[in-house]
């Protein structure tokens, strides 16, 4: 997790502990390629309405719609639309949206991050490991404090067809072990994470290969007490500026998404279109 846990709510806490290791009662889905198959196909179908490399300035409104400033190639300009969905991190929306109500604007503030240190590692195994039948290992004692086996959901559990060579696997850590990495160079962070994958998984040494290094600042927008108190006004547009994002709702893929579909009927809706 991305806060210690004295600084998360029960409510979260047990909504944690029992999506991910309660039995039977978890909808969870593999993505074909991984979740990045999904940005990708998002971005085909937008095509050349999808612009990198031009950071928010502001977004503001008027009486006849929205207003948004931003910079690319090293020059300013301003784009005019009918509605806009700001889909950042909280501090980012916070940041970036003028004239906030007070109420969104404290519910904004509330929104907590954590930092998360993650490696991703190829491996290199030419036959069966023990843990190919696990997505997820806890890991107590140490710095990294979850590994998880990304080619898990490529294993047959039965056994019948033959196991392709190599795998997948992720560390990380997060809250204050992450924050006592700041000072670490990448090539000690990847050292330290795989000696510590090493002990925990013993059969990996040797075995490692490429490595990727990534240091979130805003990891995982844990829920702090009072959270539930802010439900609605974090939810709710703020006249033709929606918000989408894992903060909206507790912080998932799947209500992420929601959110973001939510924030479409109702400008579908505004705007006299089909709200489905």
């Amino acid at each position: 997790l991305s806060g210690e846990p004295e600084a998360m709510s029960g409510h979260f806490g047990s909504l944690i502990v029992g999506g991910l290791w309660s039995s039977g009662i978890r909808s969870a889905h593999s993505v074909r390629g991984g979740m990045g198959a999904i940005t990708d196909a998002l971005a085909a179908r937008l095509g050349n309405r999808i612009v990198t490399g031009a950071p928010a300035l502001g977004l503001e409104q008027d009486g006849a719609g929205v207003r948004l400033r931003l910079t690319r190639d090293g020059a300013e300009e301003t784009i005019l639309a009918d509605h806009a969905v700001i889909a950042t991190p909280a501090p980012v929306a916070r940041h970036i949206v003028a004239d906030l109500p007070a109420d969104k604007a404290a519910a904004l503030d509330h929104v907590a991050y954590g930092p998360y240190v993650v490696m991703a590692a190829v491996t290199t195994e030419t036959t069966p490991m023990p843990y190919d039948d696990l997505y997820a290992v806890a890991v107590a004692g140490r710095t990294i404090t979850m590994i998880f086996n990304g080619a898990n959901a490529l294993r047959d559990p039965s056994g019948s067809a033959p196991r392709a060579p190599g795998g997948a696997l992720t560390a990380y850590t997060g809250a204050d072990k992450a924050r006592a990495l700041a000072g670490r160079s990448d090539d000690e962070i990847r050292a330290l994470f795989i000696e510590e994958i090493n002990e925990v998984l013993p059969e990996t040494k040797g075995l490692i290969g490429e490595t990727r290094i990534q240091r979130w600042e805003h990891g995982y927008p844990y829920w702090r007490p009072g959270r539930l108190d802010i439900q609605d006004a974090l939810a709710r547009p703020f006249g033709r500026i929606h918000f989408a994002g894992d903060y909206v709702e507790y912080p998932s893929t799947d209500p992420a998404a929601r959110s973001g579909q939510m924030a479409a009927r109702a400008i579908l809706s505004a705007l006299d279109g089909d709200p489905t």
